[in-house]
């Protein structure tokens, strides 16, 4: 499918995805152009996996400066949080016509943006660093470092809540327990590059994926690794999501594929109706 969006001067475009229904998963291309004030276009298909047909689907969210990171939306749906070269932290409240609010301390240097399951709570990377800000106080309530010289580039929760995954110097896996604060868990392959994690509904897999065509699921319960899987044409992976229900797993690649896997089974199901390169998946809230 080839699609395109026209965008008046300065307002932006991202996918709300409380707006979607149905068993469908969407994907979708950003670009950003530059100009004093941008334009972030999306281009967003809507995949119904019952059928393969794909479809296109956007909503206005807000305008915004030139951003360093990608939004992200709250699990809720209520809350989208955006961060600026500068490192100030913009959180628009979707649901009122409040103000936005602001967090941070402008130093600069964010890397990784991620909500908690609850939308109470964002951590933010920056360096060694994984920040954790309360919403009720809109103050900075936990500071968890890995070990100095070592630079954090993506951030997930758990399912729970109770643990944060953080990609380290592209190369690793670290999970601390929230509860203690400390490292519960450790994962890497020589020789293997890390760009993602993706969290099972359950929080007992996390997948991973880094510049080739595979795809890492782990066990966190023995901390090995479960699985492997592969893209259909080899072409390296670009995105990955978990459904919200059961064990699927979807996988996007460079020929603009998306895969299901049923982690479990490893049977998959390949949906090809999309043409451009996709970066990033998201399913519907009943998967």
């Amino acid at each position: 499918m080839t699609s395109s969006i026209l965008c008046d001067s300065d307002p932006w475009f991202v996918g709300n995805r409380r707006r979607w229904s149905g068993s469908r998963i969407a994907s979708g291309l950003t670009a950003q152009i530059g100009l004093p004030r941008f334009l972030l276009i999306v281009l967003a298909a809507v995949f119904w996996l019952s059928t393969g047909i794909a479809s296109a689907q956007v909503a206005i969210a807000h305008e915004a400066e030139s951003q360093a990171l990608r939004p992200v939306f709250s699990p809720d749906g209520a809350k989208l949080a955006s961060a600026g070269a500068d490192g100030v932290i913009t959180i628009v409240d979707l649901e009122t016509d409040r103000e936005p609010a602001t967090l941070g301390d402008g130093l600069g240097g964010l890397v990784a943006l991620a909500f908690s399951p609850d939308s109470q709570v964002l951590a933010t990377a920056r360096g060694n660093a994984i920040s954790l800000w309360e919403f009720a106080g809109a103050t900075e309530v936990r500071v968890l470092q890995a070990e100095p010289g070592r630079a954090i580039s993506r951030l997930a929760f758990s399912p729970t809540g109770d643990a944060v995954a953080a990609v380290i110097d592209g190369l690793e896996i670290q999970l601390w327990d929230l509860r203690t604060e400390g490292l519960s868990v450790f994962l890497s392959r020589p020789r293997d590059t890390v760009t993602e994690v993706a969290f099972s509904p359950d929080g007992r897999f996390l997948a991973s994926f880094g510049s080739g065509p595979e795809i890492t699921v782990w066990d966190l319960e023995t901390q090995q690794e479960f699985l492997t899987l592969l893209s259909p044409t080899r072409a390296p992976i670009t995105g990955i999501t978990f459904s919200p229900v059961g064990e699927t797993l979807a996988g996007a690649d460079e020929d603009a594929n998306i895969t299901l896997w049923d982690v479990g089974s490893s049977r998959q199901t390949v949906l090809t109706a999309h043409a451009d390169l996709i970066k990033r998946l998201s399913f519907s809230p009943n998967g």
